[in-house]
């Protein structure tokens, strides 16, 4: 079992390498497999396929970071710092995974259908643990998405641009966009500020 495990955890890993810096649709098995140093009739033990593989990794990886987004003082008193604690963890987090930014802002694009969903369902859960516990209600009904859009926006231009390492340094810019609704422009700024 431990050595199963091992196994899937390699082959998880190498999927979203692999979908990351090949082509997806010429993606197959046994380059996973290969990848990942795991004989190719154990990874069809574990898994269909590729795609199974790569959703499963994908599963995995949103399971870190909604782990991340589950800080108890999300629902507290405390909840403007722990968004802002919160959104640096996540983004220090993608800043020292790279494929996993990479994975959230293309590498799901060319997987398919049920990838981009799960991406967005992924995006709508960290945004909605992020803004629940708000002291009072939004400015808006579309909060909730509009976090989610800024999330998604800015980790896929730091992939874009090639500056992934800098998505921890806009944890600020994002912490105001999450407290901006809910406390006004200048709680949201003074409190970022008294942080700083």
């Amino acid at each position: 079992p431990n050595g199963q495990a091992g196994a899937r955890e390699r082959l998880l890993e190498q999927a979203l390498r692999l979908a990351v810096v090949e082509d997806y649709s010429e993606l197959s098995a046994p380059q996973i497999a290969d990848a990942a140093g795991v004989p190719i009739d154990a990874f069809f033990e574990l898994f269909d396929g590729k795609q199974e593989c790569f959703l499963a990794a994908l599963d995995v990886l949103g399971e870190q970071l909604l782990a991340l987004a589950a800080d108890p003082g999300l629902r507290s008193d405390d909840w403007p710092y722990a968004v802002r604690r919160t959104i640096g963890e996540m983004m220090r987090f993608l800043a020292e995974r790279p494929i996993y930014a990479q994975t959230i802002a293309g590498g799901v694009f060319a997987a398919g259908p049920e990838a981009i969903e799960r991406n967005v369902r992924l995006a709508q859960g960290i945004a909605g643990r992020l803004t629940e516990g708000a002291p009072r209600e939004p400015h808006s009904k579309l909060v909730v998405q509009g976090v989610a859009g800024a999330l998604s926006h800015t980790i896929r231009c730091q992939v874009a641009s090639g500056q992934i390492q800098l998505l921890s340094v806009l944890a600020d810019y994002l912490t105001y966009i999450v407290l901006a609704p809910f406390l006004g422009a200048e709680q949201a700024s003074a409190l970022v500020i008294e942080q700083a």
